[in-house]
């Protein structure tokens, strides 16, 4: 099974997507074609994201946490035991990197831009959602 990261952007826009490539990441975890692996660093910016009023405004209070539920009972949460680097602009993009590097994961799907221009942080390929679900089909195939 594929071990990977889903940075927070990609867990919060999966709590309210119908359609489209997150909303078929979120199937695929849930059908354990994946194993996602989060930080409490990830969960805490979780926590925060779905409580802003973009999320707030498309999730009720009872969804949330039943997101979140679903998130905290099948995820696998580590604890980051490699130094944080310093390499992305922000401390919270260093602290999903560390978190990748701890996890010994092979990919770390995120929306953000910064972090899919380094293509690579030690052994994580770093991709969109798009490209994570073309690698997963390609390896099911």
């Amino acid at each position: 099974m594929i071990v990977a990261i889903f940075d927070t952007n990609v867990l919060a826009s999966g709590a309210i997507a119908k359609t489209g490539p997150v909303a078929s990441l979120i199937d695929a975890w849930q059908e354990r074609q994946v194993q996602v692996v989060i930080s409490a660093h990830i969960w805490r910016e979780l926590e925060r994201a779905l409580t802003n009023p973009y999320f707030a405004s498309r999730l009720g209070a009872s969804s949330r946490k039943a997101f979140l539920d679903v998130v905290r009972t099948t995820t696998t949460m580590i604890t980051i035991t490699v130094p944080v680097p310093s390499i992305a602009r922000t401390r919270g993009d260093n602290l999903v990197l560390a978190t990748a590097e701890s996890a010994g994961a092979s990919y770390l799907v995120t929306g953000d831009v910064e972090l899919q221009r380094f293509g690579r942080y030690q052994a994580t390929t770093i991709v969109s959602p798009r490209q994570f679900l073309d690698d997963l089909a390609s390896t099911s195939t």
